[in-house]
């Protein structure tokens, strides 16, 4: 059968045949909804009364997502939104697609006029011009920064690498390999900072002791005021 939408009690359905497949499957998309996607043999009542095995799951997915985009940043044109190095330029423009600019310490990302900037397929576009732009930034900026402050301070420090964490700023591994989230290049310098040398201090401490924070208030006074800060900032 073609794509497809069916109406459940939970809402839309989009089906959708894939040549490829071999099972059924469904997904909850950000932007699509629920989507399921069925082998080329696969019959419709077949990929309707699973469906209806999983309605369960299926709303409470929906419920997750609809909480948790409740808790992303909303990106509008009136609002100001920097990076370390770029500026964020949200502007309507007469063409159907949307696209992103980066030029020097700007980032503009186009959307159709004729749509809501807030509707979700615009949001996630812009969200993931964002994330990409960061995690430009933050190659090339963070291992430098971080081997530059462990040059500093004594530290040694194996693999530093850069990733889009959903939960934590930094993390040090036991074999002295540091983590870092791109969205750090969202903070003040000041706080940047504060969580590389949080993580370098682990390559010593592997702990959050008395003993740990004592450690890093020898390095960087004033740290416990710096982790309060940084806790008034959320992920996008």
């Amino acid at each position: 059968m073609p794509d497809r939408k069916i109406t459940f009690e939970f809402g839309e359905v989009l089906f959708r045949r894939n040549q490829r497949s071999k099972n059924i499957r469904i997904k909850v998309h950000p932007t699509q909804g629920v989507v399921v996607t069925l082998p080329p043999y696969c019959s419709e009542n077949r990929a309707i009364n699973f469906v209806i095995e999983k309605e369960l799951w299926i709303r409470k997915s929906l419920a997750k997502m609809a909480k948790t985009r409740q808790q992303l940043t909303i990106f509008k044109p009136e609002k100001v939104f920097k990076t370390h190095v770029h500026h964020l330029r949200i502007q309507a423009h007469c063409k159907q697609t949307l696209r992103m600019d980066v030029k020097a310490e700007t980032l503009t990302v186009y959307y159709p006029e004729s749509v809501s900037v807030e509707h979700p397929r615009v949001q996630d576009f812009i969200r993931n011009a964002v994330i990409k732009t960061l995690r430009f930034e933050a190659r090339n900026y963070l291992p430098g920064r971080t081997r530059a402050l462990a040059g500093i301070h004594g530290f040694e420090v194996n693999e530093i690498k850069v990733r889009n964490n959903k939960t934590r700023w930094g993390s040090c591994s036991g074999k002295n390999n540091i983590n870092l989230n791109i969205h750090l290049m969202r903070l003040p310098q000041k706080l940047i900072d504060y969580v590389i040398m949080h993580e370098l201090v682990h390559t010593r401490v592997k702990n959050h002791s008395a003993y740990y924070w004592g450690e890093l208030e020898k390095v960087l006074p004033g740290a416990r005021v710096l982790d309060k800060q940084l806790n008034k900032y959320h992920l996008v």
